[in-house]
């Protein structure tokens, strides 16, 4: 009689937690729609337009601005910052 209580305790331990799982999915979901609508409002080209500078045009002005650094440092920056072996 009490390996079927422990049964049945753990059925419906299980149960709850797949109907846990259910409503966390659902919730999930529900928030990825209303987040896909709220971002297909949104136009990319007038976000665009916004900006007066691209990337290298306003961030090239720091290229070479320290002098002494290794050429490879971009390319191996993991071994400069935290010891690894060069790839």
């Amino acid at each position: 009689m009490a390996d079927d209580r422990n049964f049945l305790e753990d059925y419906y331990n299980i149960q709850s937690r797949l109907e846990r799982a259910r409503k966390v999915r659902a919730r999930s979901r529900l928030r990825m729609k209303n987040l896909s609508q709220k971002l297909s409002g949104l136009n990319c080209k007038e976000i665009g337009e916004e900006l007066e500078e691209s990337f290298g045009e306003k961030y090239g002005r720091f290229n070479g601005a320290i002098e002494g650094l290794p050429a490879d440092l971009s390319s191996q920056h993991e071994h400069y910052r935290l010891g690894t072996e060069k790839r």
